[in-house]
């Protein structure tokens, strides 16, 4: 190690405003050149390196090498120790998945399946039936039609509209019941 470099770190050690603004920037320059500016905050990474660095330099673990480019490794393996730090966090394996609550609003996977088993179910017993009962459905559940308006459009009684919904819809239930798949 050059007199320099002992100097340097020794002013590092004392504390030594200047140096320690040095080595700031050097570790900066390594955040702010790379990804991890986006992930980590400055203050946390800086405040790290710097003890990782006081901390090696006091037990005698810097070799003499350029003390920028020790720095910097320091500075992006303290980076990487806290990205893994962070995923162990999110992917804790010592939480208990049975003792976990699931939110009341959150729905049962096994519901939705069944409820688009249904779905399906509807749409083929829909198209089984004819044309004028899938129109007279249509009007009634999909476009939302009152009686007398889809009657009015049909050219039928309202009474006649109701009996022929009612029918419509117990052969549609009975499809649905059935299971049965379109030929």
């Amino acid at each position: 190690m050059s007199e320099d470099q002992r100097k340097f770190v020794a002013a590092i050690l004392a504390g030594d405003p200047r140096a320690i603004k040095m080595v700031e920037t050097w570790i900066y320059k390594v955040i702010k050149c790379s990804s991890w500016m986006r992930t980590f905050d400055w203050e946390d990474i800086r405040q790290e390196a710097l003890l990782a660095l006081v901390e090696n330099l006091r037990h005698g673990n810097y070799r003499g090498e350029g003390l920028r480019s020790y720095v910097e490794r320091i500075t992006k393996n303290k980076c990487v120790n806290i990205l893994r730090q962070q995923k162990r966090e999110m992917i804790d394996p010592s939480v208990e998945l049975e003792n976990v609550e699931v939110p009341a609003d959150c729905p049962d996977p096994g519901e939705k399946i069944d409820r688009e088993r249904k779905m399906r179910l509807i749409r083929l017993s829909v198209q089984r039936l004819s044309p004028e009962n899938r129109q007279l459905l249509k009007g009634a559940f999909v476009d939302g039609l009152l009686g007398r308006e889809a009657a009015a459009q049909l050219g039928i009684s309202h009474n006649n509209y109701r009996r022929r919904l009612h029918k419509c819809t117990l052969e549609l239930r009975g499809f649905c019941e059935k299971g049965e798949k379109t030929p």
